[in-house]
């Protein structure tokens, strides 16, 4: 029979054992390549596959990888990638001198070493009993050969082992496969995917054309894909592009598969086969538009991250000049190019400015590091201005987002880093002259008040007397407890109770949980800073002042571990702090309100952020010729708005549709909702919110803002949910949920955060829902990450309690002799054979049941060698004097059993009363934490177990108790022994040096025994402390990662319980910290109230990439946000021209020519609301609005202070309140409010009607107030005043006084008087 043509071509043979021609006359194959099955190993067939043969290369096998091993076509090679035996045997004889099969002798020799995954992988089992560990995992040349069967175009997986044999070579692409390079990897991918696709693009289908199908591929679909995994890749995955430059290439790859795919369908004819060419245009141009949004974005990704390697490898400096806009200020920015100095390598100097100076915000660290807060030159300050200066490209979101990260960042570190080099400064300079620290060192604590520049002064808490108190493991790190003086004023009253008010009164503005504080730390002309987060809550602090009236205790987490070996070393030895001054500096900005912004800014990706298009700084001018498009989904087609809500019943219009798209459909929306509900400003109001997806909605107070937003819901709940709601203050947040439910929109609304004061909408929290609606599947489901966490929680209790110990064993010091010391440890293992008979009797005397036990516990019962070298058992047996006990027999007891009890060592009583919170604001406390709190809450430290001791009367004689007298003849006993004389007590005293170099450890004498086992103890502690902390933080980070997981699966798990919600509220920290959950939800709509008074900061911190329509309603001609940095505010004359940073998103969107439904001046046309007109007449007064003028000097005439008062103005305030109460119709609570521009004359105010009406005040001017008077003398105080704390919504009679009057100069003319406030235009 002739030999098959076909058998030894790279196709193989498709016949197999049914040809009808020889398959055994050709030369042998390689293994696996035989009749039948060399087919799988084969490329596509094709005529172009045949070669010539090589000699000694078997056909359809790569010559090159046959000869050489390699081959340079890699996955794209025809031929099979088969190695030469020859040359594969002596390789494996050269690396292997031992071959053969795994016997069952080295199994059960490496066993007992392997940990459970080690184990499993002996066993090769799985779950799956068709998708083991394969026996020996696939080299790339094994996994090429092995796919090619798969990769033909005729091949079709008939049962479900073959997909298993394909998953097989797939899997081995890993990197626990040592065999494959990152290299390796890229080409895989790129054989896998790149090819496929432009084989697609060349025969222009997705089709399969062996298979017709019911449902043929879109390529939409395809490329959709395609665009999330690259986008997950890229951003998943920290300098992805630059490890793994394949993706740049998948990237542009993907651009040009797209640009073909949108020419092949959009030309007439269609030029691609296509399912999608058969839709509407409406509809192609909206997936056309969809796609190309995703791409773009990755394209934008792959460029920012090339333009870093490039920068760092060309480190420019060089700024490119921008063409600025003649309606900008071109000498600012002239000015600023001028005096630029950028960020970390890109400075002029060319190196950073300190250890935490970077040009990516990424790489900086939200907490200033100790070199930062010492640094006095400049830090870099990005302007906030288009054109100015920066080393990111203008217009993008990541240049943006590293300004708002950058002066949000300045906002928290400045007050503490001026704090600190003023303290510092006085420090090193106090031998020298006076300053205003030496008062506050002399006063034990109190305010600081520093001048900064001419505009700005400073001023800030600082504690004296810092003393530390111990170490203990944190979530965060190892917690330092300390305590320090309490501050001069109320703090220090008599009667506990008011000391414990007077702390609970500065839950803000002292002391607060998560907040920053710097302790300096000065010995002899040194002065160190560390940095630290405040650990301790309220009632922690509050529970350790009811009993000590001059110290405050306290919990610090450092951000440095450099500072714990140095107080760990002041805990052993506390007279090295009397030498040394140390006081503690606090931040007035909180820190946990401000690090989720700035974690979500520097780790978010900036394509990610929707809306950048808008969002992004442009020239003026920009907006008004741009337009601002529809929402992503009302662009859909066919997608209408239904208006028909908007109208009352009465009106009769049940259908009302409004089509963004479509300009006589908005035109006639306009016109029929003049008769809806909405006044028109409203009507037009709702219209522009509808068909901008960034849209602006301005009105000054009570014009019925809060109304236009709930009517707006009314419409959006129809089209796209869940919406997001998002407020700054948890009360503007219930005031707005609340509406929602009184205007009957919708009752599946959720309340995410758990600072609502509103008792109605606590009940629509997420924990209440979970709490309603039990365990879900998917919680039981996640049960066993819950106990992964209750498993490192065991370990991380368990390591506590070996951090709080502090006896070191002797096994400890042996175990640290044998690698650090080993020749006295061999010494120490082989005594002299007369200490090892005295120590064998000192063993044999335990195993009878006779113990010594004294007060240092159970290691008196330590029988081992070093414990009988360190008691100087042989010294003493010696002298003559019997071994040494240093601790006394227990007296006599009527009991042959007794109990050691130890005394109260607790330094953490005061921490009883520890719970975790659920507050946004707060810092929450992991379980393990307040398991170790509780722990250390106990009055007495457990009691070790009892030991039997017999009744002294009855106790015979200790071996141990031998005596060199108790020999009949000691010459006999050490002639024995290898003696030739009886050896003589050493009393010698050598250094510590040479004690370690000599290893003969028992021919020390007893005071060097005792000298060398101190210094042991001591390296043997610092190693166990320093093995505590890598351990510690090594279960952190399992932790950590632990609880993400957890999270992750409790947020999918909150995620389907809500996923029949319609309205999410939370506040803007609560955005911040809740994205993971957010992102889950998917929210296509955001509302923000009181958007003016947000930062800008905050909503990009809040904004998910699911949203698709934004909604900002406010003033920004009213209050901006509040910010503690002066210098950065638009107040400010440097921060006006150059940061803006209290000038919310809304303010600047509007001022950059941004479409907005309002006007862009103080109101000059605002007329009053017919319903304003029937409000009745304040009772008692001639007119409704008044103004008043005086001569009356500020400040009783004396010279200027931070705050003012008129004493003339609370008199008649005081007068008029009791007028209107007299009318009678002004009783209630909230109907009479004054506002008072200054915090001094508030107080006043207070303190005249406080004895005559129920006085009530907000609760953020209460915590300034409370402030402010801390430091008053306690005796001053009255502890008997009661303050009303309450929010007034609306007053029916207000008054504003404004304080200011500088009076005349005597001689007519007025003083001039500087009135901050009315510099502000809003």
């Amino acid at each position: 029979m002739p030999p098959c043509h076909y058998f030894n071509k790279p196709g193989g043979c498709r016949r197999g054992t049914t040809c009808t021609f020889t398959h055994g006359s050709q030369p042998a194959s390689p293994a696996g390549t035989g009749p039948g099955t060399s087919h799988k190993f084969a490329g596509p067939s094709s005529a172009s596959s045949r070669r010539p043969s090589h000699v000694g290369t078997p056909n359809g096998v790569c010559s090159f990888y046959w000869t050489t091993g390699k081959c340079k076509r890699e996955f794209d090679c025809r031929y099979r990638h088969d190695r030469n035996p020859e040359r594969s045997q002596a390789s494996s004889s050269a690396s292997s001198p031992i071959n053969g099969a795994r016997s069952l002798s080295a199994v059960d020799a490496i066993a007992p070493f392997l940990t459970e995954s080690g184990l499993a992988k002996l066993g090769a089992s799985g779950t799956d009993a068709f998708f083991a560990s394969p026996h020996k995992t696939m080299s790339p040349n094994e996994a090429h050969n092995a796919l090619k069967m798969y990769l033909r175009d005729d091949y079709r997986f008939s049962k479900t082992f073959y997909i298993y044999g394909f998953l097989t070579p797939v899997s081995n692409a890993t990197t626990s496969n040592v065999t494959w390079t990152s290299e390796d990897g890229q080409l895989f991918l790129t054989s896998f995917a790149t090819t496929c696709m432009d084989t697609f693009m060349t025969v222009r289908s997705f089709k399969d054309p062996q298979t017709p199908s019911i449902k043929d591929p879109i390529g939409s679909q395809v490329l959709a894909s395609l665009a999330g995994v690259l986008f997950e890749c890229l951003t998943r995955f920290k300098n992805s592009t630059s490890t793994h430059p394949v993706l740049n290439t998948a990237v542009r790859s993907l651009q040009g598969w797209l640009d073909s795919w949108i020419t092949g369908i959009s030309s007439s004819p269609p030029c691609f086969d296509d399912p999608f060419k058969d839709t509407t245009q409406a509809a192609r141009d909206h997936i056309i538009g969809f796609l190309k949004n995703k791409v773009e974005r990755l394209v934008h990704i792959v460029d920012r991250e090339q333009a870093k390697i490039d920068r760092a490898s060309r480190r420019a400096k060089s700024m490119a000049y921008v063409k600025i806009g003649a309606n900008l200020d071109e000498g600012i920015i002239s000015a600023l190019r001028l005096t630029y100095d950028g960020p970390g390598d890109n400075s002029r100097v060319g190196v950073p400015r300190h250890d935490n100076d970077f040009v990516y915000i990424e790489d900086i660290r939200i907490a200033p590091t100790n070199e930062e807060l010492i640094c006095t030159a400049s830090p870099f300050l990005p302007v906030n201005l288009y054109g100015a200066p920066h080393p990111h490209p203008d217009e993008s979101m990541q240049r943006l987002l590293d300004v708002q990260f950058r002066l949000l960042r300045e906002e928290l570190t400045a007050p503490l880093r001026t704090s600190v080099q003023l303290v510092r400064q006085d420090l090193l300079s106090h031998k020298k002259k006076k300053s205003r620290l030496d008062e506050i060192l002399k006063d034990r604590g109190g305010k600081y008040r520093g001048v900064v520049d001419a505009q700005e002064g400073v001023m800030f808490n600082v504690y004296t007397g810092v003393k530390f108190l111990s170490l203990l493991p944190d979530r965060r790190g190892l917690s330092v407890s300390f305590s320090f003086d309490t501050p001069p004023g109320r703090a220090r009253a008599a009667q506990s109770k008011a000391r414990q008010s007077f702390w609970e009164g500065m839950s803000g503005k002292r002391m607060m949980q998560g907040g920053l504080i710097a302790l300096v730390w000065m010995r002899g002309n040194e002065v160190d800073v560390h940095l630290g987060i405040l650990a301790s809550s309220v009632k922690e602090i509050t529970e350790s002042v009811k009993a000590e009236k001059d110290r405050v205790a306290a919990r610090v987490v450092f951000f440095d571990p450099d500072i714990e070996l140095r107080i760990l070393n002041i805990l052993k030895d506390p007279r090295g702090q009397n030498d040394s001054t140390t006081i503690m500096v606090e931040s007035p900005v909180m820190f946990e309100a401000i690090r989720p912004f700035l974690d979500a800014l520097k780790t978010v990706e900036p394509e990610s952020i929707p809306f950048g298009q808008y969002l992004v700084h442009r020239p003026l001018g920009y907006f008004p010729g741009s337009g601002v498009l529809p929402p992503r989904y009302a662009r859909t087609p066919g997608f209408a708005f239904q208006l028909a809500p908007l109208f009352p019943p009465e009106a009769g219009v049940e259908d009302l549709k409004l089509y963004v798209n479509d300009p006589e459909s908005i035109a006639s929306a306009r016109r029929r909702l003049q008769q809806s509900r909405l006044d028109p400003s409203q009507a037009e109001a709702v219209v522009d919110a509808l068909i901008r997806e960034v849209s602006l909605i301005q009105g000054p107070p009570g014009t019925g803002k809060s109304f236009t937003g709930i009517e707006l819901l009314r419409v959006l709940i129809k089209s796209a949910t869940p919406i997001l709601m998002i407020a700054f203050t948890n009360h503007a947040l219930d005031h707005l949920m609340t509406g929602v439910l009184d205007a009957g929109i919708t009752d599946k609304i959720v309340r995410l955060g758990g600072r609502s004061a509103d008792e109605r909408i606590k009940k629509f929290s997420i924990e209440e829902i979970e709490h309603i609606a039990g365990r879900s599947r998917l919680d039981r489901s996640f049960a066993r990450d819950h106990w992964d966490l209750k498993n490192i929680e065991k370990e991380i209790l368990q390591l506590m309690e070996a951090f709080a110990r502090t006896i070191i064993s002797s096994d400890e010091i042996t175990e640290y002799l044998m690698t650090q010391h080993p020749e006295h440890s061999e010494h120490l293992g082989y005594p002299p054979s007369w200490i090892s008979a005295l120590h064998a009797l000192s063993l044999a005397d335990t195993e009878a049941g006779w113990q010594t036990v004294g007060s240092r516990g159970p290691d008196q019962n330590d029988q081992s060698l070093y414990s009988f070298w360190e008691r100087r058992g042989d010294l003493e047996f010696l002298s003559g004097n019997g071994p040494r006990d240093d601790s006394p027999l227990p007296e006599p007891a009527e009991s042959p059993r007794i109990s050691i009890e130890h005394p109260s060592t607790n330094k953490f009583a005061l921490l009883q009363n520890m719970a975790s919170t659920n507050d946004e604001d707060e810092v929450d406390l992991q379980p393990w934490e307040i398991s170790w709190l509780a722990r250390q809450t106990n009055d007495t430290l457990p009691s070790p177990p009892t030991i039997p001791v017999p009744p002294p009367e009855a106790r015979p004689p200790s071996p141990a108790g031998l005596q060199i007298s108790d020999l009949r003849d000691p010459a006999v006993f050490f002639a024995a022994h290898g003696y030739a004389n009886v050896p003589d007590e050493p009393t010698s005293d050598r250094p510590l040096d040479f004690l370690l170099e000599e290893g003969n450890m028992w021919a020390f004498s007893a005071t060097e025994r005792k000298k060398l086992h101190a210094y042991w103890e001591q390296r043997v502690r610092e190693g166990l402390y320093q093995n505590n902390i890598e351990n510690f933080e090594r279960l952190r980070k399992k932790y950590t990662k632990a609880l993400q997981v957890y999270n992750e699966g409790k947020d999918e798990a909150r995620r389907q319980l809500l996923s029949s919600v319609d309205i999410i509220g939370c506040t803007t920290t609560g955005a911040a910290k809740l994205t993971s959950l957010l992102k889950g939800l998917g929210p296509r709509i955001v509302l923000v109230e009181e958007a003016g008074q947000v930062l800008e900061a905050h909503i990009l911190g809040s904004l998910v990439p699911s949203v698709e329509h934004i909604i900002l309603i406010g003033d920004p001609l009213q209050l901006r946000p509040t910010l503690n940095n002066y210098s950065l505010s638009v107040d400010s004359r440097q921060g006006n021209q150059l940061y803006k940073f209290d000038m919310s998103l809304m303010e600047r969107l509007s001022s950059s020519g941004f479409p907005i439904t309002a006007r862009n001046t103080l109101y000059p046309n605002l007329v009053d609301h017919e319903i304003v007109t029937r409000y009745p007449d304040v009772r008692g007064f001639a007119k409704n609005v008044f103004f008043l003028s005086h001569n009356h000097r500020e400040n009783g005439g004396a010279e200027e202070s931070s705050s003012k008062y008129n004493t003339y103005e609370v008199e008649m305030i005081r007068d008029l309140v009791l007028y209107l109460l007299r009318q009678g119709c002004y009783s209630q609570e909230g109907d009479i409010v004054v506002l008072c521009a200054y915090l001094g004359q508030l107080a006043r105010v207070r303190d005249a009607l406080v004895d005559l009406v129920a006085v009530v005040i907000d609760e953020r001017d209460q915590a300034e107030l409370a402030d402010q008077e801390g430091e008053q003398a306690a005796e001053l105080m009255d502890d008997t005043r009661v303050e009303h704390v309450k929010v007034a919504q609306r007053g029916l009679t207000l008054f504003k006084i404004l304080v200011r009057n500088a009076g005349d100069m005597g001689d007519g003319r007025s003083q001039r008087s500087t009135i901050g406030f009315l510099k502000v235009n809003h």
